[in-house]
């Protein structure tokens, strides 16, 4: 069936509202099912039309000999290049060179260790060197390092286990607040009440900015009208729609004034990659099943190498970690989707912080709103005064003489 939008309409053309309708039969489940349409707030439609009607334009004739206009495209061409310095770090080489096994504690300088492994051109160069009657003692330090670390069985395959060590609860810690904040966003949106209440209010505002045109009888509207509130000027061009709703809520609901200071979470969200969540734990997932393959090709170079016995209690403790992070991942993309098609969006379409972003913005301009309505009455008031005192002066006396009212002026301004 067609929706069709309660209330009057406007008697005058209006400024349009430019919102994308959300069809009848997509609203099941979204935040438009569970607000309350039959019953309309009471609003000021009159004042509405005086501020928002649309002024009529007269088409001015194209100049013929009027040059066409000229787009500039600025590309940013700079592209940013990861160069590592690690190397050039003296206390780096040092610890290579000495064979410190402290270095072992440092996730950046055990992943530093792996490109300095020796190749088969320097593997070859060495034996040729030692066939030919060279001497171990002789060798500088960093040929001796590539000489001594060769005889280890899977030094590659090794150093990446110590990456994989201490790399692991980094990613960890990176992926639980993200999933966290994220979660809980997702619950602020859905759970308030607020919320409800306001889209109510732009619901019922839109639909009768919009009367008599194509746009009228809207259901449900898209995230994207929220950003077009400010967009939509008075017919003086002093003021936005947004800024009557903003002054709407103050005399009406002011309990909706403090929805911004509610959503901080939602806030956060939108700062946050869950594509870069979700390839953190992929990367997880694979480096666990690297190092389970390759912990069943290692065996213990001489007594002292207690690397398996050690990585195998790693990877063990990993995969309980990993097996909870997938569970919250999963929980997590479950609200995610469910929270999008709540406000009328499709999860294939809008990305996690683009959904939030919409609410965030919304929210940084509404409060914006509220603090120039605040200022713009204090100015009012201000010049309000003004005019008294001069009018209160011009009838009682005609024009002041002198200065002996300033103070009594000064006193009433500064009120």
């Amino acid at each position: 069936p067609k929706f069709v939008a309660k209330g009057p309409k406007p008697s005058m053309k209006m400024k349009g509202y430019q919102w994308t309708k959300i069809p009848m039969n997509q609203l099941e489940n979204t935040i438009f099912k569970e607000i309350d349409v039959d019953n309309l707030l009471k609003m000021d439609y009159k004042g509405i039309e005086g501020v928002f009607a649309a002024k009529v334009i007269k088409k001015k004739e194209k100049d013929p000999n009027a040059a066409p206009p000229r787009n500039q495209q600025l590309i940013d061409g700079t592209k940013n290049q990861n160069i590592s310095i690690l190397l050039s770090r003296t206390e780096i080489i040092n610890a290579i060179l000495s064979l410190d096994s402290t270095v072992f504690d440092d996730l950046e300088i055990v992943k530093s260790l792996v490109p300095l492994l020796p190749g088969r051109e320097d593997l070859a160069s060495i034996k040729g060197y030692l066939d030919s009657g060279g001497s171990v003692d002789a060798m500088a330090n960093a040929e001796k390092f590539c000489h001594e670390i060769s005889k280890v069985p899977f030094i590659a395959q090794r150093l990446q286990g110590f990456v994989f060590k201490l790399q692991f609860p980094i990613k960890e810690a990176d992926i639980n607040p993200g999933i966290e904040t994220v979660s809980a966003a997702c619950k602020q949106l859905m759970g308030s009440e607020k919320l409800k209440n306001l889209f109510r209010i732009v619901l019922q505002l839109g639909n009768f900015i919009n009367g008599g045109t194509f746009r009228a009888n809207c259901p449900g509207f898209q995230l994207s009208a929220m950003s077009k509130l400010e967009d939509v000027k008075s017919t003086d061009g002093e003021t936005t729609l947004l800024h009557w709703l903003a002054t709407y809520i103050q005399e009406n609901h002011k309990d909706l004034l403090t929805i911004s200071g509610e959503m901080e979470k939602v806030k956060l969200a939108c700062r946050i990659s869950v594509d870069t969540i979700t390839l953190d734990l992929k990367q997880l997932s694979d480096a666990v099943a690297s190092l389970k393959e390759t912990l069943t090709e290692i065996t213990p170079y001489n007594s002292k190498d207690k690397h398996k016995e050690i990585m195998e209690v790693t990877l063990k403790e990993s995969e309980k970690k990993l097996l909870r992070l997938r569970k919250l991942h999963k929980s997590l993309q479950d609200q995610i989707s469910k929270a999008t098609k709540f406000f009328g969006e499709d999860p294939k379409k809008t990305k996690p912080d683009e959904l939030f972003k919409h609410f965030a913005d919304f929210f940084d301009r509404f409060d914006r709103a509220i603090k120039d309505n605040e200022r713009k009455k204090r100015e009012a008031e201000r010049e309000r005064k003004r005019a008294a005192i001069k009018k209160k002066q011009v009838k009682g006396r005609g024009v002041v003489k002198g200065r002996a009212n300033m103070p009594d002026l000064i006193g009433e301004l500064a009120l």
